[in-house]
């Protein structure tokens, strides 16, 4: 008969305690939205357990995974993930509501975009942003990238095509505040061809109307997308299109989840 031995806890092979730690849930789900709505930067469930011995805080603090959300508020956290998070794949999430210009924590930041897996950028002049301070190499493992802005128009996101071109694995895209004849812009551009999840939001802020697409510019859409899965359109339909589509409010999923 086996006789089972007690294990301490203290014998456990870091690769165990390593998948413990990833198995803690994040308490950012959406950091830029929370950011914007006002609520404090909490830090990651998982960094608790850097209190508990020492072999726990040597293990998590050396392991790569677990640094990989690069969240710029606070910046020493986005530049503590960026140390410790080595070469391994990363998610940054950018949130500067300021009309100064980017200081140089979060410039590090963008200087790592070849290697992240997604991308968001909140900032009132982000396509300015981006231009200056995005590096020219191609963005490999990128699935997503969502871009807010209080007043995105027809000739940023004409300039933006020149970040999504070098995205050839891009799934999500996330676009807000900007004006329809933009997405008429580079049709053979080749994130078109990877895309599954969009959505836009053609609200314009600072009291300007928003060009609202017609029906037959909501198939143009589609057109664009030959494997879309997804497309979420908020305060996009003239009056013909939403009584086409048989809806009243200001927000069309495709397909309807209801």
């Amino acid at each position: 008969m086996t006789t089972l031995r007690a294990v301490s806890v203290n014998s456990l092979p870091a690769e165990l305690l390593l998948q413990t730690f990833m198995c803690l849930p994040s308490q950012h789900q959406e950091p830029v939205k929370e950011r914007r709505q006002g609520k404090p930067w909490q830090p990651p469930s998982w960094l608790s357990v850097t209190h508990v011995c020492r072999q726990w805080r040597t293990v998590s603090l050396s392991y790569s995974l677990l640094w990989t959300d690069v969240v710029t508020e606070p910046l020493t956290w986005a530049q503590e993930s960026l140390a410790r998070s080595g070469s391994s794949p990363i998610n940054i999430n950018i949130c500067w509501p300021s009309r100064d210009s980017l200081p140089e924590p979060l410039i590090s930041v963008l200087a790592q975009f070849p290697r992240a897996r997604s991308f968001r950028f909140y900032a009132n002049d982000v396509i300015r942003h981006l231009s200056h301070h995005l590096p020219a190499q191609e963005a490999p493992l990128l699935e997503s990238f969502v871009l807010e802005e209080r007043l995105l128009g027809r000739q940023d996101i004409h300039r933006s095509e020149q970040f999504l071109d070098r995205m050839p694995k891009l799934r999500t895209l996330s676009l807000w505040s900007i004006s329809y004849p933009a997405l008429t812009y580079s049709p053979e551009a080749a994130f078109r061809l990877s895309l599954r999840v969009l959505s836009l939001d053609f609200g314009i802020y600072g009291g300007a109307d928003p060009v609202t697409p017609s029906t037959a510019q909501l198939y143009d859409v589609l057109s664009l997308f030959p494997l879309l899965e997804t497309l979420t359109l908020r305060d996009a339909l003239d009056a013909a299109a939403s009584a086409f589509v048989g809806v009243a409010s200001n927000e069309l999923r495709w397909p309807n989840s209801t």
